[in-house]
This record gives structure tokens, sequence and C-alpha cells, in this order.
């Protein structure tokens, strides 16, 4: 579970902000609070960001997802630079390094993790693990300087291993990432976390998931294995949308490179063979007959719904979705409130002492400001001051805040900040 996330000098966060998913002592919804030990406290299932145009809730999200992605693909080549976003109304803050922090836990262990980058390097880079009786320190890296390891930690020869990995280590390059990469296994349960449990979804992103519905149950022969794609279907068919189901179809582009830049395609392996396909959404007339549909025929909604029903689908029916953490960018662009509301409180139902999934977004939607929904320390509020410094705050913050409040009178009278100044 993602515990805490912190970025400092990224963007207009000149200064150090942290989204923390510890929750507070409120009793309200405590039902669906994860149960972590064995630390003596409990964790958030949802975060929704909250902020005025151009305030710096997708500079937020950015922020972690370049994090994830410096760690799991890191840099390319010796001499390519960190494409770090610093503070530009600040001389000093272009001078300074960018700052990430996030505290994962990984089983029963709360994994620390800290790193400080400019364009030309890594400046710094630290781990510590938490366990149930102790706290170790694993490496630490300091520039000009060799990476220190714990001799505790790494035993024997692995201690003389990770040294010469050491070695390889490029001064633009993260260590988790070059460790990873050559044999270091203690260190992989924090990089397969964020490599396969954390993911981002920008607002700009679009049908990374289009295999999901191609391979449902309802379009091919029934596979055991394709349990949780009809469940993902069946999830799907309560939208509304009208679509009756999917198939998918060969798609052959010629010569013609441009028919590759299409919404609606996907790759798949076959016989040991990529080959791509295309998803086609199905209708029913009157009488009962199909009635193929291109992707580009289907309305906006519809394809939002393609983007955040995998989403939703692992979250809601568990699978490896119940250790997921999903971060989506403006999660209410092209949904109807009803129907955005519906998908987040079959998530929250479906939350408990042992659920570890969990949902982060962004959003403007005032409809799900609501006590029955959420938490006062789920939502936060994103502020650009006069300066273009964003601060990023918990709405738990505000005492007069109680959970049987109405949320939303008090965000729009202007009560709890994150409002644009018209």
């Amino acid at each position: 579970m993602l515990i805490t996330f912190t970025v400092e000098n990224w963007r207009s966060f000149k200064v150090a902000v942290t989204l923390n998913l510890t929750a507070d002592r409120r009793r309200s919804h405590w039902e669906r609070l994860a149960d972590i030990k064995p630390f003596a406290f409990h964790t958030l299932p949802v975060a929704g960001i909250y902020g005025a145009n151009a305030s710096g809730k997708s500079a937020f999200i950015e922020a972690l997802a370049f994090f994830r992605d410096l760690v799991v693909n890191g840099t390319r080549s010796p001499d390519e630079s960190i494409p770090v976003h610093r503070f530009k109304l600040d001389p000093e803050a272009l001078d300074k390094p960018v700052k990430f922090g996030i505290d994962v836990l990984i089983g029963r262990e709360l994994y620390t993790y800290e790193v400080k980058v400019r364009p030309e390097g890594v400046e710094s880079e630290r781990l510590t693990i938490e366990k149930e009786k102790e706290s170790v320190w694993v490496f630490a890296r300091e520039a000009g300087a060799p990476i220190a390891f714990n001799e505790a930690f790494f035993t024997g020869n692995r201690h003389a291993f990770m040294k010469i990995v050491a070695g390889a280590a490029r001064r633009n390059q993260l260590f988790l990432t070059t460790a990873a990469a050559l044999g270091g296994t203690e260190l992989l349960p924090l990089y397969d976390y964020l490599n396969r449990k954390l993911v981002v979804i920008a607002a700009s992103d679009a049908h990374r998931w289009l295999n999901r519905f191609a391979k449902a149950p309802d379009v091919q022969p029934h596979d055991p294995s394709d349990d949780h794609n009809a469940a993902l279907l069946s999830l799907f068919a309560k939208a509304d949308t009208g679509i009756d189901r999917f198939v998918s179809q060969s798609f052959v582009p010629g010569v013609n490179a441009a028919a590759l830049r299409r919404n609606d395609l996907f790759a798949e392996n076959e016989d040991d063979e990529v080959v791509l396909k295309k998803l086609v959404a199905l209708h029913k007339t009157s009488s009962g007959e199909d009635v193929a549909f291109s992707l580009s025929e289907e309305s906006a909604g519809t394809h939002r719904l393609l983007d955040l029903m995998p989403v939703f689908s692992d979250l809601c029916e568990g699978g490896e979705g119940d250790e997921r953490v999903y971060v989506i960018d403006e999660i209410d662009r092209s949904l109807h409130p009803e129907l955005l509301r519906w998908l987040i409180e079959r998530f929250l139902h479906a939350c408990g002492p042992q659920g570890r999934g969990q949902l982060i977004f962004t959003a403007h939607d005032v409809n799900l400001l609501d006590p029955d929904l959420f938490r006062p320390d789920e939502l936060w509020g994103v502020e650009k001051n006069v300066l273009g410094v964003s601060r990023l705050y918990s709405f738990g913050e505000f005492k007069e805040l109680k959970s049987s409040s109405n949320f939303r009178q008090y965000y729009l009278q202007g009560l709890l900040g994150a409002m644009p100044d018209i």
C-alpha cells in the first residue's frame, strides 16, 4: 500500500508537500480502513484531490508518474540528462535538486525510499526498511562518494556483490534501478511494487487495456483464466452504453503508417508472433441483430469507460488489483456524476481491514464531496498562491469539518480553499 508520497521543487511545488494516506482517529467509515499490521495504524483506501484549474493537481500526479518512471525505466545512456521540472519562478530553486520520497507497505514491511536528483545526475538516494521490531537502513548514496551498504542487511557474499553492482551505477541512474537489473534481489520487492502495483493514469492516457475487453469470455470460448475479464464486461454492461459486447478483428495496416495512429488497436501474441488487433463494439438492432461500430463512432464517455472500467473491475473484484494503487488524473472527465459516484461506491464497499487496493484521483465534480462517501481526511486540496507556489493539504486539517458536515457546501462557500479566485 502507498502510505505517503512527498515531492519538493517540482513544477509549482517549490516547497515539500506530502500526500499522507494514514487515517486519523475519527470513526467515520472505519470499517473500510486497512488495518496495517504489525504497525499500529490504519490506511485510507482512497484520496480525492480538488483545486482550481492550474493549481497544481496534475503537476502532483505527474511528479508521482515521473518518479515511478525514473525508478522503473531509468535513463537510456550515460550522457542523458534527467528531465526534471524544477520551480522556475525562483532562481535559487533552479539551482536546487528535486526531491522525491515514498513510503510503501510491502507484505509486513514498510519501505522508505528517498532520492534527490538534478538534470546532471543523482545527488542522493537512501532506502530504509521498517520491520515489526526494528528499522534498518539498507543503502545510502551521496554524489561523489561510494555507495554505502548495511553489512548487517547484506550478509556474506551479498555485501561484496552489491559493491560490484555499485560500480555499474551511472551518475544519472538510480541505484535501485541498476540493482534490480543486475541481480540485487534484496531490492526487488520495492522495484516490483513500483513497476507492477503503482499504476498512474494521466489525463491524456487512453486505451491501455483494450485487450481486456477482447478477451472476455462472452466473446471467445470460456477459459477459466478469463473470469476476471468476465467481471469487467459485466461491469461495463451496467454502464448503459448501448454496447452489447466487444469483438476483436485482425488488423493489417499495409504501407500507410498513419493507419497505426488509431485509438482502437492493441497487440497480442499468437503462436509466438505479435499481431495487431482492433476492438469493435457490437450493438443490437430492435430485431436482435448485431451491428458493428468502430470505437471512433462511440462517445467520449464510452472511451473514458474503456480506460476506467478495468481499474474499478480490478479494485472491486479482487485478484492482483487488491494490491494495486491506481492514480487517476481528471477521473471525472466525460463521465456523468452519478456513474462516477456509483463506480467509487462499488470500490469503497469492497474495502475492508484486509484490503490493500487504493484509488487516488483528481477531480472537479463537487457532487462527490459527500460525507456518505468520504471521510474528511480522504479529501485534499491544492492551492497556488500569488508567487506561483502550490501547496497540498488535507481537508481533515479543518477541525470545524465534521464527519456529519455538508462537505459540498463548505467547499463551495470557500471555507476549504482550493477554489478559483473569480
